[in-house]
């Protein structure tokens, strides 16, 4: 991994804590309707996907097409007919996930019924639990929403911290335009400037 700093790490998770948060989840969380693999499962949706957690919440086993490795979404905030990726090693797994954890659901069944605000009552949990400043620092402090976005963010930023270039990681975010995605990342000269330093 690059040493590019980004310009704001408030809504960023390094990988290491990704993987903290599903630890978490499996020992701490669970409800009446779903077990924490499934909690954990909304969340490893939204970050290897890149959905939005409301996009997650939509989801059916009918969603996912495991030969072309995307998730059709249907209509959302910048599209109609809208579809996201997902890689190739997350593919197993979710398809594992399927066939035991969800055999009981038809196609059309939502994969998660629960609603978005429970998701939230969760994040605050872990991030007192974890101190992830996300979920600990209300957005008037940290300029930003910081809540049921930062796995999707996070995605976005390991991206760019590979070095991929802004318009796969635009793509992958399903962004419109460049600009969105930059202003997503918090890009900002100092890290022009460091790229420039590494690479030029």
């Amino acid at each position: 991994m690059t040493n590019l700093q980004l310009g704001e790490n408030v809504n960023y998770l390094p990988y290491e804590k990704y993987l903290e948060i599903m630890d978490y989840v499996e020992h701490n969380l669970t409800t009446r309707k779903l077990d924490s693999i499934d909690i954990q499962m909304i969340f490893k949706i939204s970050y290897h996907a890149g959905l939005r957690i409301n996009e997650v919440l939509k989801l059916s086993k009918s969603s996912f097409d495991f030969n072309l490795l995307q998730i059709k979404l249907g209509k959302t905030k910048t599209k109609s007919n809208d579809v996201a990726s997902f890689p190739q090693s997350f593919s197993e797994e979710l398809q594992e996930y399927l066939r035991t954890e969800r055999s009981n659901l038809s196609k059309t069944d939502l994969l998660f019924p629960i609603s978005r605000q429970t998701i939230y009552i969760w994040l605050m949990e872990i991030g007192k639990a974890l101190k992830i400043t996300a979920w600990t620092t209300t957005q008037k402090e940290s300029g930003e929403k910081t809540k049921t976005h930062i796995f999707r963010k996070s995605i976005g930023k390991d991206m760019l911290y590979k070095k991929a270039p802004l318009n796969i990681i635009m793509n992958k975010l399903r962004h419109t335009n460049l600009a969105t995605t930059s202003q997503y990342l918090k890009l900002n000269m100092a890290d022009v400037q460091t790229w420039e330093n590494e690479n030029l």
